[in-house]
């Protein structure tokens, strides 16, 4: 179950229509059956041990209060707590023809702790969605089309990770690092947007190509820096902190990123060989 992937809650949205909410009477629902996170802290893909750790939006301060309560209780008592009337309720989606739930609001960190110890129960107000075939046969038609788009950002993705790799550069959570040292924080691939996959493909294809000239740009002025010697770069890393060589790159989002990034890569490289 830590390894489960938690499901992504807008494509159940895509395909089920609302029926009714049971907010003034919760119900013990099976901790087996939650697959999803609300999406404003879940991310699509990850494990659910992956989100006890702080993936997706997490707070880790909530993560680690539920974790002083399981040291404090133990695990039976702590297993308790998801059933007993005294503590809050989470609030969940049920789809009713898969029989699944996904956590709607509240409850996304006492879910995941639930995940994690395999608590069988856990205490919910449910609202109640059904099927509607019309829109699950078209999400499915239109799941071929996405398989097919998704190879080809594969593709492009492939690329963007030879060029980083290339340059010594790592990419976790959106950001690209330099060993232990954060370069750049905006390079979050785009998801796929249900109501217009076609339109979704464009911008994400369009976005990964920029990435991929971005960091291209970056390998050009590396290659070049790196044929002069020492002092010279070191001259170059000062002239960056000049304000008119900044006004030169703000004209064009690409260039003056590539060289945000490469310079913030020499200065770690730099520091790494001092």
């Amino acid at each position: 179950m830590k390894s489960e992937p938690v499901e992504d809650p807008n494509i159940f949205n895509v395909y089920y229509d609302y029926i009714e909410d049971n907010f003034h009477k919760p119900i013990l629902i099976p901790v087996k059956k939650i697959v999803g996170l609300a999406d404003s802290r879940g991310r699509a893909g990850s494990s659910w041990w992956r989100h006890l750790q702080g993936t997706g939006n997490m707070c880790t301060t909530r993560l680690e209060n539920l974790w002083n309560s399981l040291q404090r209780i133990g695990l039976h008592n702590f297993k308790k707590t998801f059933v007993d009337p005294d503590y809050e309720c989470i609030h969940v989606n049920h789809y009713l023809d898969h029989d699944v739930y996904v956590v709607d609001s509240d409850g996304n960190h006492r879910t995941t702790w639930a995940k994690i110890i395999k608590a069988p129960y856990i205490r919910a107000y449910v609202t109640s969605y059904r099927l509607n075939k019309d829109a699950y046969i078209r999400y499915e038609r239109d799941n071929i089309q996405r398989k097919k788009y998704n190879k080809k950002l594969g593709h492009l993705k492939g690329r963007f990770f030879a060029l980083i790799r290339e340059l010594g550069l790592t990419h976790s959570d959106s950001n690209l690092y330099f060993q232990d040292k954060l370069i750049s924080k905006d390079f979050s691939f785009p998801d796929f947007q249900y109501w217009d996959i076609d339109f979704s493909f464009k911008f994400a294809q369009e976005q990964i190509s920029e990435y991929c000239q971005i960091i291209s740009q970056v390998r050009t002025l590396k290659m070049y820096i790196e044929k002069l010697k020492f002092p010279v770069r070191m001259f170059v890393l000062w002239c960056w902190r000049i304000e008119q060589v900044k006004q030169l790159f703000r004209d064009n989002y690409v260039n003056l990123m590539s060289f945000t990034i490469f310079f913030k890569l020499l200065s770690a490289q730099e520091k790494k060989r001092g």
